[in-house]
C-alpha cells in the first residue's frame, strides 16, 4: 500500500490512526516487499502482531497466518475479510491458542516492543525466529554494547537468548502518519542455551541487578562470599550491572544457582 491507498482505506473504514497505539502504517511498497521477502524465507505458520491495514499481511495466504490486532476497528476490518484474527493485546495474549511453532513478526509500536521481546526471551517455546520493525531508539537499546548509555535489561535479555541482525533502516517518511524517528528492521534467531538456565528466573535476576545499576554488583548478590564469586568469573569486584556482557550475566547466574537455590 502506498500513502494514498492507506488514506483511502482509513477514510472508507472511518478509522483514525491512534497515536497511543503507535499506529504508523508502512507506505513504501518496495520496502514492504523487502521485508516480506526476508520473512517468507521461513516456513509457515506465521503470526503477525499489529497487521494494521495489511501492508505486510497482503503478501501472505490466509491459511498460513494468524493476526493479533488490539484495535477493535482494525480487527473487525480483518474479520470481515475472513482472516484469522484475535482482537487482543499481544502482551496479554494466550499464545497456547496458536501452533506449537511459528515465525513471529510485526511492525511494533514503541509501547510494546521492549516488553514483547523480553516476553518471548523468557517463554521462548513457540518461536525460534522473529522479525520486528521497531523504532531506532529501541533497536539501539537491544543491540547496545556493554558500558554504553543504552545498555540495559532489554539489551541483556535480547542478547542472551537471540542472535540479532539489523537487516536495514527504514526512514520515518516511509510511514503514515510520519513518526518522530526512523525505524529498524531486525531479525532475531533463537540461541541454544544451557539447560540449567530457567529463563524466567534469569530475567528476575538481571532485573534485580539493573534496579540500581550504578551500585556495585557484589552488594546485591545474596550469596556467600559474593566478591569471590565475581573473581572466579574474572570480574572486577567493583563492577556494576552495566559492566557485564550477556555472556557474563549467564555465567554469573549459573554460578549463583550452584551456590544457592535462587528463586527471586
Amino acid at each position: 500500500m502506498n500513502k494514498k491507498q492507506v488514506q483511502q482505506v482509513l477514510k472508507e473504514q472511518k478509522i483514525r490512526p491512534v497515536k497511543k497505539l503507535g499506529q504508523n502504517f508502512l507506505v513504501n511498497t518496495s520496502l514492504i516487499q523487502r521485508i516480506v521477502k526476508a520473512i517468507q524465507k521461513q516456513s509457515p505458520p506465521f503470526v503477525e502482531v499489529g497487521p494494521g491495514l495489511g501492508a505486510l499481511t497482503q503478501y501472505f495466504k490466509k491459511k498460513e497466518i494468524f493476526l493479533i490486532e488490539k484495535d477493535k476497528k482494525l480487527a473487525n476490518y480483518w474479520y470481515q475479510k475472513d482472516w484469522t484474527v484475535f482482537c487482543e493485546d499481544a502482551l496479554r495474549f494466550n499464545w497456547s491458542l496458536l501452533p506449537k511453532k511459528f515465525t513471529l513478526f510485526g511492525n511494533l509500536p514503541y509501547e510494546i516492543a521492549s516488553s514483547l521481546i523480553i516476553q518471548f526471551s523468557v517463554q521462548q517455546k513457540q518461536s525460534d525466529k522473529m522479525f520486528f520493525l521497531i523504532q531506532k531508539e529501541v533497536a539501539e537499546r537491544i543491540k547496545a554494547e556493554v558500558g554504553s548509555k543504552n545498555y540495559s535489561l532489554l539489551s541483556v535479555m535480547a542478547q542472551s537468548f537471540w542472535s540479532i541482525s539489523n537487516l536495514f533502516s527504514i526512514p520515518k517518511n516511509d510511514f503514515y502518519p510520519v513518526p518522530k524517528v526512523d525505524g529498524r528492521f531486525l531479525e532475531f534467531t533463537a540461541k541454544k542455551f544451557n539447560s540449567n538456565i530457567c529463563p524466567d528466573l534469569f530475567f528476575q535476576f538481571v532485573k534485580k541487578c539493573f534496579q540500581f545499576k550504578r551500585k556495585m554488583l557484589f552488594k546485591k548478590l545474596d550469596i556467600p562470599s559474593p566478591k569471590d564469586t565475581l573473581k572466579d568469573l574474572g570480574l572486577d569486584v567493583k563492577c556494576r550491572a552495566e559492566n557485564l556482557s550477556s555472556e557474563k550475566f549467564l555465567q554469573l547466574y549459573v554460578k549463583i544457582r550452584e551456590k544457592t537455590n535462587f528463586s527471586k
